[in-house]
């Protein structure tokens, strides 16, 4: 009886080891995961960044040639367009949450971007008034990301004219 008892504790101690080393063998795998869906967020990031690039600096530089800062859009930014329709850089500033599907793995993430104009000096200064340099920021989640509560965040400053 005892022999028994003893093999039964010793089962059941053997089970618990194991399933400790599972559940540390499947948490390094999430976590690897988690990593590997954060380098594709940036790369999101990076591609939102270079688009939002190639558009025109504000409405009244599209056709080119020097404006003066009292002819740049006003702030507060308009919110809400579909990225689809934004055809300048303010435009993207609180654009409706866009979901970006990557060809590889069909990963989806969520894409918001926030512009405000900076000083030209530093970049970094938030002006209440319209300047040459505006701060794009983009963020990218997913719900892998959200689930070890991370965001990837990048900025960049374009500016008007150089």
């Amino acid at each position: 009886m005892s022999q028994t008892i003893g093999a039964i504790i010793a089962l059941m101690a053997a089970s618990v080891l194991a399933m400790n080393v599972q559940q540390g063998a499947v948490r390094s795998k999430m976590d690897m995961v988690a990593e590997e869906t954060e380098t594709y967020a940036g790369s999101v990031a990076l591609d939102v960044l270079d688009y939002i690039s190639t558009t025109a600096f504000d409405e009244a530089t599209k056709g080119g040639g020097s404006y003066s800062r009292d002819e740049l859009t006003a702030v507060p930014f308009s919110t809400g367009k579909r990225y689809e329709d934004a055809d300048d850089i303010d435009d993207f500033h609180e654009i409706q949450t866009y979901t970006f599907t990557s060809g590889y793995e069909s990963y989806e993430f969520e894409v918001d971007v926030t512009v405000q104009y900076v000083s030209e000096e530093d970049g970094e200064t938030v002006s209440g008034t319209p300047t040459f340099a505006k701060l794009v920021t983009v963020y990218v989640t997913n719900p892998i990301l959200q689930r070890y509560d991370r965001t990837v965040t990048m900025s960049q400053v374009m500016t008007y004219g150089s």
